[in-house]
């Protein structure tokens, strides 16, 4: 419930209780008969003037002062609401300020995924290119060993007496 909803709900309030305080004093004063309000005030009872509605200072007075803590009930709520105002705007510029760092968080994230792709790649590339040069050298290494081991066989002193022994 918003604050200017709450303010006209208090300002109902106390209209309808003012109302019915109202309202109740004259179905006093009307259920009584004439002659008993009048038997009762010129038997000197006072307190015919305080039960009763009449168009008095009194009710006047009573009216001003309803309406001054009204007014006093008024402006606490419309403080209370700068105050919330205040506290709404603060919140929205600390929403947005942590909306732009997330922001850029996510694109300097994003931006640094990028690069950390590119060196992945390079990196399996470099990988591939020393795999096909360490099967090269071991395909050579083979070759010489194979050369080196028949050259071997026919240059051994027993090679040679088997031919001369022939």
């Amino acid at each position: 419930m918003d604050d200017n909803t709450k303010f006209e709900n208090q300002r109902h309030d106390s209209i309808c209780s003012w109302l019915n305080a109202k309202k109740k004093a004259h179905l006093n004063y009307s259920s009584l008969s004439t002659q008993n309000y009048k038997k009762r005030c010129e038997e000197g009872e006072n307190s015919c003037d305080n039960n009763f509605p009449s168009k008095s200072i009194n009710n006047r007075l009573s009216r001003d002062e309803m309406n001054k803590s009204f007014d006093e009930r008024n402006n606490t709520s419309e403080s209370h609401t700068l105050h919330q105002d205040k506290r709404k705007l603060a919140n929205r510029k600390y929403a947005k300020a942590s909306y732009f760092r997330k922001k850029k968080k996510v694109e300097d994230l994003k931006h640094t995924v990028r690069i950390l792709k590119g060196e992945n790649l390079r990196l399996e590339q470099e990988q591939n290119v020393i795999k096909s040069q360490i099967k090269y050298w071991e395909e050579q290494i083979m070759n010489i060993e194979n050369s080196s081991s028949s050259s071997d066989a026919e240059n051994s002193p027993s090679s040679s007496s088997k031919k001369i022994c022939s």
